[in-house]
């Protein structure tokens, strides 16, 4: 038997043993807030808090989600200059999933717009390098964690918090969850939010404007299609560490009780019944549905309403991102069914 969702606290042995010269005080920010995350706990509450997502960002919000998805594409879109040098990254890849999780949560403004990336990678960087860990990057992302709390905190103080920032505080009423469980875990949709969907969003749009323009996608399902073979072969997250939970045997490999399990997300065949890019189990990715609506409807109105779409320059790439591709265009078109 394997629990492919029982992760507890994997995350710290790992990051401690190489954050030596780091502050004890830069460390205590981090792990404060992401203790608390639904990623890294496993207990009653851990159930509670994704209960309080779902009717935001789960099946069942996702109607609203992209009424908000295709108001910020018209507004993102109508701000290009057309025959002048865009990035599709900056002003699309970055920019859609920034405004999007801001507004669920209630903390949009241009500064939380403008300093998310800085941020999230200065936390993806720490969570996920594999190399000694400086003082500089903690104290970074410490900085990160704290800026992002504070956001949060003058929400949910000011009495008009997002629909995903209200159904986390009003979980805090309704159970044993704490007020910081909601506030540290708002922290982690903005990171995440922003972080998985802006990478996929570039992906995409790389691959798209590679593309002949006969050959672009022209239907949601030809869009649904690209996004899908992209979430298989090229996904924001590539791994996934799982905790053997029983001894037991896969395909003459003995697995025993906490042992770690990696498993790489980048390579399974188009043919796989099941879509392993936004996990599975209880740890899941709670928004995965709403970031692949999010790239659908990203790759349908940049395919059908930029005309004359073609590369201005090539793409640049840095840690697995696309961080820049530049087009031209020569108009906006009229919205398509998205």
């Amino acid at each position: 038997m394997l629990r492919r969702d029982d992760v507890t606290a994997a995350w710290q042995p790992a990051i401690w043993a190489k954050s030596a010269a780091a502050k004890s005080s830069d460390l205590q920010t981090i792990a404060d807030c992401i203790d608390r995350w639904v990623a890294y706990r496993d207990d009653d509450a851990q159930g509670v808090i994704r209960d309080a997502m779902r009717p935001i960002i789960g099946p069942q919000g996702l109607d609203a989600a992209q009424s908000l998805i295709d108001t910020l594409l018209d507004e993102l879109l109508a701000d290009l200059i057309p025959s002048a040098p865009v990035d599709l990254v900056t002003t699309i890849a970055q920019s859609l999933p920034a405004k999007l999780v801001t507004t669920l949560l209630g903390c949009s403004s241009p500064d939380m717009e403008a300093n998310l990336p800085a941020w999230s990678d200065h936390i993806r960087g720490f969570l996920a390098s594999d190399q000694e860990r400086t003082a500089a990057q903690a104290a970074n992302t410490a900085q990160a964690i704290h800026a992002m709390q504070e956001a949060v905190r003058t929400t949910a103080e000011s009495g008009v918090p997002g629909p995903l920032l209200r159904a986390l505080l009003d979980a805090v009423d309704a159970s044993t969850i704490e007020h910081e469980d909601a506030i540290a875990n708002a922290v982690l949709l903005l990171f995440a939010g922003f972080e998985t969907t802006s990478r996929l969003l570039g992906r995409v749009l790389q691959i798209l404007v590679a593309l002949p323009p006969a050959h672009r996608p022209a239907t949601p399902d030809q869009a649904q299609y690209l996004v899908d073979f992209v979430l298989r072969k090229r996904p924001p997250v590539t791994q996934l560490a799982r905790r053997v939970h029983l001894d037991t045997d896969r395909c003459g490999c003995p697995m025993r009780t906490n042992d770690m399990l990696h498993l790489r997300l980048d390579a399974s065949d188009s043919t796989t019944p099941e879509l392993l890019a936004f996990g599975g189990g209880r740890h899941a990715c709670p928004g995965g549905r709403i970031g692949t609506a999010e790239a659908v409807s990203c790759v349908l109105a940049v395919a059908t309403q930029l005309e004359d779409l073609h590369a201005a320059g090539p793409p640049t790439e840095s840690g697995g991102r696309v961080t820049a591709l530049p087009v031209r265009f020569r108009r906006l078109g009229p919205r398509s069914a998205r």
